[in-house]
């Protein structure tokens, strides 16, 4: 049992350290949302696409992907002006620390199921809550594609924030919604403000729109239940 703890711990720390490079990436866009930035929002899709088809694909994320991430990041960090303490600040100002894309392992089984059900709903956007929800997202997306042979874009919304909470959010310059139908994704819902956040951006492309949830876990807290009343249907995994 010590080991495979110890497996999971070292996947964790390795897997998170790499995303930690592209949070430092989003606060950084989230601050600098201008025309030379807008290749930040495809280098963050890109590579949360590149995990989730490892997962798809092994059951995990492959030792290359991670260490291509790190590489490319680092060049990338620095063209910004952007040191290793940005990184180390972006992990800091995390809302949910003990959340996280890796969490999704322990849904492995029942993940086609609920991906079943959001296709029924037939989604038209899938907007992830950068970067809890990025690699989530285009895992859902590419499940989607390949069982259901349903092509939905997916964005990458990342947001300013006041020390942990996001008080504002930033969507590519060129976003444009396909429909009045959107799929969030988060790992965990603890709180209201991302969603607010989220909606009140959303909202400035397309009045009109409704949302749906998708997210590993939900907080039984009051806070918390507080960001469903935006939601339509919610997507996630019954708890004990």
């Amino acid at each position: 049992m010590l080991e495979i703890g110890l497996h999971v711990a070292n996947e964790m720390m390795l897997y998170e350290g790499s995303i930690d490079e592209l949070r430092a990436l989003a606060i950084f866009l989230s601050e600098n949302n201008t025309p030379g930035y807008q290749h930040l929002f495809d280098f963050i899709k890109l590579h949360s696409s590149h995990y989730a088809r490892d997962i798809h694909e092994h059951s995990k994320v492959l030792p290359e992907t991670v260490a291509q991430l790190n590489q490319e990041a680092q060049k990338v960090r620095a063209t910004l002006g952007l040191t290793q303490n940005h990184v180390r600040d972006a992990h800091r100002r995390q809302l949910c620390a003990r959340g996280g894309f890796w969490e999704m392992r322990h849904y492995f089984g029942l993940l086609p199921g609920v991906i079943d059900d959001i296709a029924q709903n037939q989604p038209d956007h899938i907007v992830c809550a950068t970067l809890s929800g990025s690699v989530l997202g285009e895992y859902i997306s590419q499940d989607l594609k390949m069982r259901h042979g349903l092509q939905i874009p997916v964005d990458h919304i990342v947001y300013k924030r006041q020390d942990s909470l996001p008080i504002q959010g930033q969507v590519p310059l060129n976003f444009s919604p396909g429909g009045d139908n959107i799929l969030i994704v988060e790992d965990v819902v603890q709180e209201p403000f991302t969603t607010r956040t989220t909606l009140d951006v959303l909202r400035q492309f397309r009045p009109t729109i409704t949302l749906s949830l998708f997210a590993l876990e939900i907080d039984p807290a009051p806070l918390a239940q507080e960001a469903l009343v935006y939601y339509n249907t919610v997507f996630t995994f019954e708890t004990e």
